[in-house]
């Protein structure tokens, strides 16, 4: 008695990745993101100065969440190139709202960090503030407005007044003069 057994053509392309490559390849890319993106922060807060341990300077938090993220950044990777990061069958796209939110975030941080010496910190964060309201939050006028006065007004009193961290002015005159 000859019992055949009859097995199912493999369709697959022979080039196909399996599926956990692409979700790989895209840890791999979104680490190095982070890390640039963390590297240039820590970097750019030494110019700020870091003052004592009993007046922190301007510089301390950037320099130390710049540092974090370049940390958890490598970690990221190594995590990957051991394959101990989770990967799908199928790896997952951000929806088109998704990844404008996603920029805009990066563009409101990379434009506080260029931006702050220039137009001081009040301004620039509530720049941001305002921007991240109304792009990503997608918030009426009237919060983004109320939002950003008391994030921006607030912030800068609890640094300041409460925390006493002295934060950058602005380096256009007209604005110093302002008290910005």
């Amino acid at each position: 008695m000859n019992v055949e057994t009859r097995r199912e053509p493999d369709l697959r392309p022979e080039s196909a990745e399996p599926p956990g490559d692409a979700g790989r390849a895209g840890n791999l890319v979104g680490a190095l993101v982070a890390f640039v993106m963390g590297a240039y922060v820590a970097i750019t807060s030494i110019g700020y100065g870091f003052g004592s341990a009993a007046r922190p300077g301007a510089g301390v938090f950037p320099f130390a969440i710049g540092s974090l993220m370049a940390g958890l950044a490598l970690a990221w990777t190594v995590m990957t190139v051991m394959g101990r990061t989770p990967s799908s069958e199928a790896p997952s796209r951000p929806e088109r709202q998704g990844v404008f939110r996603i920029v805009m975030t990066m563009v409101a941080a990379a434009g506080f960090v260029t931006l702050v010496d220039v137009l001081g910190y009040q301004l620039t964060m509530s720049a941001v503030i305002a921007l991240l309201l109304a792009t990503v939050a997608r918030v009426r006028w009237w919060l983004v407005v109320t939002i950003t006065l008391v994030m921006g007004i607030g912030s800068y009193a609890l640094f300041v007044n409460g925390l006493g961290v002295s934060l950058p002015a602005a380096g256009i005159p007209a604005l110093r003069y302002l008290g910005l």
